[in-house]
């Protein structure tokens, strides 16, 4: 089985014009290769460009190679070039700057009987990637041996093969780097697929040797957090360390490394502690420290412990209550502080002063100070005494039996009663006698028939109501209850889509209500009536009414 003789080619550029005048020289220079040996006959020849750059590389985005000019026979001399021939020549591959060669297949033919060696000329369109421009054609003088005769083992492409692949021949402590790459299938020939395989996976480590970094890993990286997520009644109080291990993170020079796990720390660290049961210790109740009264006896100003942050991180309520008159003052602080002041106090008054702190960590919990009394310098004025007005409410009574409603009755907080009497105040004495009423005394007095003499009367009749088309894009709806007495206490109009099954209610009343429907759809509406404190009264028939 004969060898090729010669498997390379020089590219020589011509002028654009396809004329035969030569391009200037290309260093190092673009080569065309195929594998050996070559035979007539057989699979077509594939044919490799090796050297090509961003400067210049072969242009095969409108057209394929095509033969150019005569056919050489360099050996032996008894050899017509006209048994020799070229055709069918297809692209394969497109060089891109991520390393991938121009390819071409062709079939080849020696009709002589004997071993010849050729050269083809191939006329080739060349492109610089760095300005995107084609600056001119390419002659390719192509050289080979050409076997006829006897044929030779079948040869079989490649599969396709993506690693991976580490960069070799990094100097520790750098490691070696990978690339995302993948050698096509049929890049390459051999007798067995193993072979075309092994040449495959060869190419791609050269490519990722060629291509990737050589990395270095961070060293230890942390950093020191106070936990936000402690159960109440405990704060974050011990710090706890967040560390980024060494090696997490590879970058092609220390500083890039290490700043990837600073960003981990800063990013990622407070959640990790927040997310641990670690650093949480016992949230201590503020303490009032000193409670200093000024001179004229109209302010406190007091020194406090434990009420900044982390222990305090909401806000501070300071408050004194004058013991005399029970009347509240609060100090002007909102915000976490160490000190606060509480003015516009009655000298000669005893006041009882108190800390609250709200921890922002967990809304529920507070912590409140143990109670300082803080008698005032000066004579306190004589306490005036204030009484309040008349004071009532109207109530219902509520505990009627199904199908009736109960009466309503006026409760009455009769002037200058003694329970309600204020040191503030008439507002005051009027507040602490509208409380009573509405802080249940008023419900149970209509509640109780023998005090109040409220009654519940029963309720009768079906409500009827109609439905009235209201245009195009709804209806309007109005309720009509002849046999319904009053009072009626509320009332319910029900609907239901047909179509769709989607329903709801819309508040009734005695004018009547409306509402927007789909037009197109069947609806199904009730009425119901409700008696205070008592279950429905009384429901209409259902209604069936179609939107036109």
């Amino acid at each position: 089985m004969k060898r090729i003789l010669f498997l390379w080619s020089i590219i020589i550029c011509s002028i654009a014009a396809k004329a035969q005048t030569q391009y200037p020289s290309i260093s190092p220079g673009i080569v065309f290769t195929s594998a050996s040996p070559i035979y007539t006959n057989t699979q077509p020849i594939v044919i490799t460009a090796t050297g090509e750059t961003k400067d210049l590389a072969i242009d095969v985005s409108s057209d394929a190679p095509q033969v150019y000019g005569a056919i050489v026979v360099n050996s032996p001399s008894n050899v017509s070039a006209s048994s020799i021939g070229m055709s069918g020549i297809t692209v394969t591959q497109y060089w891109t700057p991520t390393g991938k060669a121009s390819t071409f297949k062709a079939n080849v033919t020696n009709t002589s009987g004997i071993a010849a060696k050729v050269t083809f000329t191939l006329l080739v369109m060349t492109i610089d990637y760095n300005a995107l421009n084609s600056p001119g054609f390419c002659t390719v003088t192509y050289t080979v041996t050409i076997n006829p005769g006897s044929q030779p083992p079948t040869q079989v492409g490649n599969d396709a093969q993506s690693g991976p692949w580490t960069k070799q021949g990094c100097t520790p402590p750098y490691i070696g780097g990978t690339v995302a790459h993948t050698v096509p299938m049929n890049s390459f020939y051999a007798a067995t697929k193993a072979l075309a395989n092994a040449q495959a996976v060869a190419a791609g480590q050269t490519f990722v040797n060629n291509n990737a970094q050589c990395l270095i890993g961070n060293v230890a990286e942390s950093g020191t957090f106070y936990n936000q997520s402690c159960t109440s009644g405990y704060y974050g109080g011990t710090p706890v360390t967040y560390t980024v291990q060494p090696n997490q993170y590879y970058a092609a020079d220390p500083t890039t490394a290490n700043n990837l796990a600073i960003n981990d720390v800063n990013t990622k660290g407070q959640t990790w502690v927040n997310n641990q049961s670690t650093g949480c210790v016992v949230l201590p109740a503020p303490v009032i420290q000193t409670a200093v009264p000024t001179s004229d006896g109209t302010t406190i100003n007091l020194t406090l412990l434990n009420t900044t942050a982390p222990m305090a991180t909401g806000a501070l309520q300071v408050k004194a209550i004058d013991n005399a008159t029970q009347q509240i003052y609060y100090s002007g602080t909102n915000g976490t502080s160490s000190t606060a002041s509480i003015s516009g106090l009655t000298p000669g008054r005893t006041f009882t002063v108190s800390v609250t702190v709200y921890d922002s960590q967990h809304s529920s919990s507070d912590n409140t100070s143990a109670t300082v009394q803080v008698p005032m310098p000066g004579n306190a004025p004589p306490l005036i005494t204030y009484q309040n007005t008349l004071q009532s409410g109207i109530f219902t009574k509520n505990d009627c039996g199904a199908g009736y409603q109960g009466s309503s009755v006026t409760f009455t907080v009769q002037p200058n009663t003694v329970a309600y009497n204020s040191y503030i105040s008439v507002a005051d004495a009027n507040s602490k006698a509208l409380a009573y009423i509405n802080g249940g005394a008023g419900q149970a007095y209509a509640n109780n028939t023998a005090l109040s003499h409220s009654t519940c009367t029963a309720l009768s009749g079906i409500p009827t109501f109609t439905v009235t088309y209201g245009g195009h894009g709804g209806i309007a709806i109005f309720a009509v209850t002849p046999n319904i007495p009053t009072p009626v206490s509320t009332s319910m109009l029900y609907w239901k889509d047909t179509t769709t099954g989607q329903s709801g209610s819309s508040p009734g009343n005695a004018s009547g209500q409306s509402d927007v429907f789909t037009d197109g759809h069947t609806y199904q509406f009730y009425f119901v009536c409700y008696g205070s404190g008592t279950p429905s009264t009384g429901t209409s028939a259902t209604q069936t009414y179609y939107m036109p």
